[in-house]
């Protein structure tokens, strides 16, 4: 998918560097000992984590959720004043929420470029660690 703006594109390129760099940095210089062990720790949650939260973005946009959404939408209205419903079936909220994902799609590219070469140079490490090791 392409940015919908260039400084949506340039926001993306930032947070998708900034965040497992926090995270490398956070995980190896306050829990590591700067060891082999720790370098590898590193990269692979600093890595991992990007990537996970970009499968469980990835999966609430398909609208897997919508309907518990929709349900505990419905559970707060109930409590509030007689007002008119915004949306009248689960269906209804989840076409609306379709046209939503579809006007306001995510740029995953740069989290992806970044960080599937700290889970690769992870991998590496590991083979390296485990061939001088063993």
């Amino acid at each position: 998918m392409k940015p919908n703006s260039k400084a949506e594109a340039i926001v993306s390129w930032i947070l998708a560097f900034v965040i497992p760099a926090a995270l490398f940095f956070g995980i190896f210089y306050g829990l590591g000992d700067g060891t082999l062990r720790w370098w590898i720790n590193s990269l692979f949650i600093s890595g991992f984590s990007v990537l996970l939260v970009l499968g469980q973005v990835f999966i609430h946009r398909t609208g897997t959720f919508d309907i518990l959404i929709f349900g505990f939408y419905r559970l707060f209205e109930s409590w509030r004043n007689p007002v008119e419903k915004k949306y009248d079936t689960a269906s209804d909220y989840h076409s609306a929420m379709d046209a939503k994902r579809q006007k306001n799609k995510p740029y995953f590219l740069p989290f992806v470029v970044i960080s599937t070469p700290l889970l690769i140079a992870s991998l590496v490490l590991l083979l390296i660690e485990n061939s001088l090791v063993g």
